[in-house]
């Protein structure tokens, strides 16, 4: 079984804070040894930009209320 993590900052973290880390992880996600390593601890390494990670969780909170309260059962922010 492989375990997925998602990372986030929150609003108005600045750019130079952020930019870092996201080629940090675009770069880990590409290199073959970190791929390896992490997959003998069962873990996946997939990249999402950001770019696409927003448009995601624009599209999901972009939903009717009720869908966002239940939802909001199950992940909170």
């Amino acid at each position: 079984m492989e375990s997925n993590f998602i990372y986030v900052a929150p609003p108005g973290t600045p750019a130079e804070a952020i930019n870092p880390l996201r080629e940090a992880f675009a770069k880990v996600s590409k290199d073959p040894e970190s791929r390896e390593e992490a997959k003998k601890i069962m873990m996946a390494v997939d990249y999402t930009s950001a770019e696409e990670a927003v448009k995601t969780m624009n599209y999901l909170l972009g939903q009717p209320e009720d869908v966002i309260r239940e939802f909001g059962k199950y992940i909170k922010f």
